[in-house]
């Protein structure tokens, strides 16, 4: 993926930063009965801190929590993104 094509600027920890954002246009029941929404972020390596799942990670102002991360070509992290909702 070249994110210099696709990537537009979001606030990922404080910081603004290139990647690609993608949001699930449905969310999903947890066991718990917790709705919960999932999105998905493109981000190059140097931009953000090495993931890992369960840590949280505030995008353009809304907490979430990794869910899954995987480094894609050791430059690239793809990261899946979930928080709770109402």
């Amino acid at each position: 993926m070249n994110l210099a094509e696709f990537a537009a600027l979001h606030e990922i920890d404080g910081k603004r930063v290139p990647c690609v954002l993608t949001s699930s246009r449905r969310g999903h029941m947890t066991q718990d009965g917790v709705y919960q929404k999932s999105i998905l972020l493109y981000v190059g390596a140097e931009y953000v801190r090495t993931p890992v799942p369960d840590m949280q990670v505030r995008v353009d102002g809304v907490n979430y929590v990794i869910e899954s991360c995987e480094c894609l070509m050791s430059e690239l992290w793809k990261i899946e993104l979930t928080r709770s909702v109402g």
